[in-house]
């Protein structure tokens, strides 16, 4: 029944097709005819003409007379049309901006002709031939290599290695063969998470989904590595590009993804995000010799309301912040954050550069201040 339904269709496309090809084809044979014809048999009608406009009307009436006697037909390859019969035809003068289907000049006139046909096609050629191409379009679409089938054997190969059986692997792959974009998606979930092939094939028909640009597949994948739910790795993926914390449970919230940290490295991010929303320059790491009381303090007091360890709480109060400390806790922060994002960690990493009055590094985060929001609660 499907086969009966596609030859059909593909004949009726193709019977469509050559129709109009043998139409336009018709067409130019035609008007090249009639600028053989016309514009020698008007001009010399004019050379003693008391009135042009009277006797180009009366031309019109003649000429379509003289044409059609003549058994005036085209002749195309196959014969798809049998004749064509001029039914009427208009001569004037042509005014500039007025459309014409012929024009030639008269002296310093342009004279121009539209005219109307009526079509006679030969359906017995026409519909004989359609019906021979369609049965062997689909013979070759059936039988013959392709490149979806090339792509359905190549899928199925792949999916056959991801433990599916035979049957479920060529199901999946002829979905996927027939459908380029849920292919892409397809693949680009199997090599960026480790879902089961038919979670991936659910994901990847969903118009959600599809609709994700490069860059929020990306998070998509890095979501759904995060042991999230469908619903939620979506909203991760279309979520704007922010930094938030949630400092009572120990998060960083990255393009909303909730990042769990060691409560000290945790808080030394928290406090490069507050110097970054303030506006703040980019803090220049303190002399081993002398440690940054000041800072020390301010990060005390944060580490302090939100149950920081009570020993990274006195050292700071004590001793300052350190520059080696501040190195140490930069680099668990980037250390976490690529492992759960990869590459899409880097714009809420650090941006550092040699300060040329200290000779000293200086660190800021590289995110603008306006993708930064702090609004925890206090405990």
């Amino acid at each position: 029944m499907r086969q009966t339904l596609r030859l059909c269709v593909l004949f009726a496309l193709v019977s469509a097709a050559l129709a109009l090809q043998a139409w336009h084809s018709a067409q130019l044979s035609l008007k090249h005819q009639l600028l053989s014809q016309i514009p020698e048999a008007v001009n010399a009608s004019l050379v003693n003409a008391y009135d042009t406009q009277l006797q180009l009307a009366h031309n019109s009436q003649q000429l379509v007379s003289h044409i059609n006697a003549s058994a005036f037909n085209v002749r195309l390859p196959l014969d798809f049309i049998q004749q064509i019969t001029l039914r009427d035809l208009t001569l004037f003068v042509q005014q500039p901006q007025q459309a014409a289907d012929v024009s030639w000049h008269y002296g310093e006139q342009l004279l121009g002709a539209s005219y109307t046909i009526a079509v006679q096609f030969a359906w017995f050629n026409l519909l004989g031939v359609s019906a021979l191409l369609s049965m062997l379009l689909l013979t070759l679409y059936r039988y013959l290599p392709t490149i979806r089938t090339q792509r359905t054997h190549q899928w199925q190969s792949d999916l056959v290695q991801t433990g599916l059986n035979k049957k479920q692997a060529h199901k999946l792959a002829r979905q996927l063969s027939a459908d380029p974009n849920e292919s892409e998606l397809f693949a680009f979930l199997r090599e960026r998470t480790q879902l089961a092939p038919g979670v991936i094939h659910d994901l990847s028909q969903q118009q959600a989904v599809k609709a994700l640009t490069t860059e929020q597949r990306a998070w998509l994948a890095a979501a759904l590595n995060h042991a999230l739910a469908e619903k939620d790795a979506v909203a991760v993926a279309r979520h704007p590009p922010q930094l938030a914390f949630d400092l009572a449970n120990q998060c960083a919230i990255v393009h909303g993804l909730r990042i769990t940290l060691a409560k000290t490295p945790l808080f030394y991010y928290y406090w490069y995000a507050q110097r970054r929303l303030a506006g703040e320059p980019a803090y220049t790491n303190p002399t081993q010799a002398k440690p940054d009381r000041d800072q020390g303090e301010q990060l005390a007091n944060i580490m302090a309301s939100w149950g920081g360890h009570q020993k990274a709480i006195k050292d700071l109060r004590e001793e300052g912040l350190k520059s080696k400390t501040l190195d140490q806790n930069r680099n668990k922060i980037k250390t976490e954050l690529r492992r759960t994002l990869g590459e899409l960690a880097t714009h809420y990493l650090f941006s550092g550069e040699r300060d040329g009055k200290t000779a000293r590094y200086r660190y800021c985060l590289a995110l603008a201040p306006s993708a930064i929001s702090l609004t925890p609660k206090q405990p």
